[in-house]
């Protein structure tokens, strides 16, 4: 299963696009929450908290790390040290927590039972690999230092008693300049799901202003981090 892991790892990035097919099934079945539409913007609401709970703990993990940890590197395994306070001493596998969260989000905004069900299941088998994958790379690294960790810290479900501070301040440029990213991405994916689904009911193109409003607050907010990131230093702290 390691193995395997350290294969899905190379190409985690890629791999998740065959969700595509099943989500397009699953939205021809698409029709509003009780039929009202009322109905069907609180629960697209609240399909969105589940999403932004997932970046919320994304950004509790990427916030308080050093430089050279939980990265988004997919061509080789990379650990300059073994984070082990803050969200990494409640649970082994934060990052990975978050990702779960934004995921069904996005799907169950689809209320669609069995796309749910798959969705969950496959990423099970699949982040199952690469977890094995990680730790066998971090036991190798650390030794008997991420054996104690591991033993002490559940792997996906966060043990808030556990909480031990973290050892480095939180600094707000680093989540802007690594997260910006999945922040656009789930505003993105959030509109389209939006337009698609009312156009289908309104069996027309149905663009609302407030999916324009959205669109172009979540598209200023990435250009403008994306200008920083790669032409100036503002974002960027030493050793973070």
């Amino acid at each position: 299963m390691a193995n395997t892991g350290f294969f899905l790892f190379r190409w985690r990035s890629y791999l998740p696009l065959v969700l595509i097919v099943p989500i397009l099934f699953a939205a021809l079945e698409f029709e509003y929450l009780f039929e009202s539409q009322p109905y069907e913007y609180f629960w697209l609401l609240g399909c969105m908290l589940i999403s932004f709970a997932g970046e919320a703990v994304r950004i509790m993990t990427v916030g308080f790390v050093p430089r050279g940890t939980s990265g988004r590197n997919t061509t080789s395994q990379r650990a300059n040290e073994l984070n082990t306070t803050g969200i990494y001493s409640t649970v082994r596998h934060p990052l990975y927590l978050g990702n779960f969260l934004i995921i069904m989000g996005i799907v169950l905004a689809i209320h669609s039972l069995w796309l749910t069900i798959l969705v969950a299941l496959l990423y099970w088998l699949y982040y199952e690999r690469i977890m094995m994958a990680e730790e066998s790379f971090l036991k190798d690294s650390f030794g008997d230092t991420f054996v104690e960790w591991s033993r002490r810290t559940p792997a996906v479900v966060p043990h808030p008693g556990k909480w031990r501070r973290p050892s480095l301040e939180f600094s707000p440029r680093t989540v802007l300049r690594r997260e910006y990213n999945t922040i656009f991405t789930i505003f993105l994916l959030f509109v389209i799901i939006g337009i698609v689904t009312e156009s289908m009911n309104a069996d027309d193109v149905v663009i609302a202003p407030a999916w324009i409003a959205l669109l172009a607050a979540a598209g200023v907010f990435y250009g403008v981090i994306w200008i920083l990131k790669h032409y100036s230093n503002t974002l960027r702290i030493e050793g973070r």
